[in-house]
């Protein structure tokens, strides 16, 4: 029988290129950056609506209160940090930092083009001066 093939000789290296190790470590922070701040403020329906409703179930706000009148909190101390945690930046990073080193280890060409445009908007909101509001 023959000897088993190393991952060398099963990949071929030359069909993509992988850019610097630190050019994707200051990637990856900064698509993490945009990625956190899309789930957790951006008001894109597609996003804010899923958000909105999941922590209002949790934790109703006075004024889904006034367009709900049956709704109420659920789960008391546990639903209000679960309502929390959606919408805390510090605490949705780590899950959205950990799924995009995951996926840049993955798929990495992919990857290294989805994290330059999402750097691109970051620097691009950053540069604008663009802040949104903050949540009363």
């Amino acid at each position: 029988m023959g000897e088993a093939l190393s991952y060398d000789q099963l990949v071929d290296h030359s069909l993509y290129t992988t850019w610097p190790t630190w050019l994707l470590v200051i990637l990856v922070i900064l698509g993490t950056h945009r990625l956190t701040r899309i789930v957790t403020y951006d008001q894109f329906p597609l996003i804010a609506i899923p958000r909105e409703r999941f922590t209002n179930w949790f934790d109703p706000s006075p004024d889904w209160l006034e367009h709900h009148p049956s709704a109420h909190p659920r789960w008391s101390w546990v639903g209000r940090s679960l309502a929390y945690l959606a919408e805390c930046d510090w605490c949705v990073s780590i899950w959205v930092g950990a799924l995009v080193v995951w996926l840049t280890f993955e798929q990495p060409v992919t990857m290294q083009w989805i994290l330059l445009a999402l750097t691109a908007s970051t620097f691009t909101g950053l540069l604008a001066g663009s802040k949104l509001e903050d949540r009363t």
